[in-house]
């Protein structure tokens, strides 16, 4: 293999690490924003069972 070949060989080697890392952080990032969604979710659906009226109605339901 020749001294060129082998250059070529460490970018692209280089380069593949690269995209696992790029890989790796958008997972990761989805990850966090579905958490952040599910958690919005959650806060919004305590909020709409602790409103008032909810509460009022859920209290002269029993």
């Amino acid at each position: 293999m020749s001294e060129t070949e082998q250059k070529i060989n460490r970018i692209l080697e280089v380069l593949l690490k690269i995209e696992e890392k790029i890989d790796r952080f958008l997972e990761s990032t989805k990850e966090a924003g579905e958490r952040e969604f599910r958690g919005k979710e959650e806060v919004k659906s305590a909020l709409s069972y602790t409103d008032p009226l909810t509460i009022k109605t859920e209290y002269w339901r029993q």
